[in-house]
């Protein structure tokens, strides 16, 4: 199976430029070309690892040409028999409702998740581990008077916990080769600048990922490698700074 990996796309008006589409329109240039590139390389199957989208919270009129968008992009690769499995990214800035109405869109062969979950695709094994919401584990009475370091480490262990269990999930099924899509930050990767603002947030660590044989993450948008895990950067030049 020939695989893509995609994400950090951040649809979105209102960057800075000459006009609040300016952006907008460039970035959607970049994935049209990504969609050519995916459909020109005979690819059977896109993983797209979040933050599809700028922002969480938009007025309609723009939330509507953002989806448009993406629905645009995703039928494109998908009317040639290329399927693709979605997860949404850091919740403070990825729109779950946007991922909600693409999926009620019912695009045929894409397949959509904001919740941790895996599944068997052909005969590969797919866990999906999408961007967590910090604020919604600090609102909860056992949590709030956590320090922010304890809390990273909270959040950290469920992760881990989260991914072996998956990856039990899927072994159960045979010796079919495992993947883990996500959206967080691997303890091995080069942050560079971006470090600064990932302090105390939930990490995937060796632990985690140990027993998957591909790992393919959003979220820092330099493209790197370490060992089985892969961060695809952003197709366009966006960065946190």
């Amino acid at each position: 199976m020939r695989l893509a990996h995609i994400g950090d796309c951040h649809l979105g008006l209102g960057y800075p430029g000459p006009t609040p589409e300016s952006r907008f329109e460039d970035i959607v240039r970049v994935m049209d070309w990504c969609a050519d590139r995916i459909i020109e390389e005979r690819c059977d199957l896109v993983l797209v690892a979040g933050d599809m989208f700028k922002d969480a919270r938009v007025y309609l009129d723009r939330a509507s040409r953002e989806i448009k968008a993406a629905a645009a992009w995703l039928r494109k690769i998908t009317s040639n028999n290329i399927s693709v499995i979605m997860i949404s990214g850091t919740p403070s800035h990825d729109a779950i409702s946007a991922y909600e109405l693409l999926q009620e869109m019912d695009i045929p062969r894409v397949f959509i998740y904001t919740k941790a979950c895996a599944f068997m695709f052909r005969n590969i094994g797919i866990a999906r581990l999408p961007g967590m919401n910090r604020a919604s584990l600090v609102a909860q009475d056992e949590y709030r008077n956590l320090s922010a370091s304890e809390l990273h480490q909270v959040m950290t262990d469920r992760i881990t916990k989260e991914c072996q269990s998956m990856l039990a999930a899927l072994q159960s099924n045979g010796d079919s080769p495992n993947i883990l899509l996500g959206h967080l930050t691997y303890d091995m990767a080069d942050k560079g600048f971006e470090d600064v603002l990932m302090q105390h947030e939930p990490v995937l660590t060796q632990e985690a990922i140990q027993g998957y044989d591909l790992v393919c993450l959003g979220h820092i948008h330099r493209p790197q490698r370490n060992g089985n895990v892969f961060y695809c950067g952003s197709p366009e030049r966006l960065t946190f700074n």
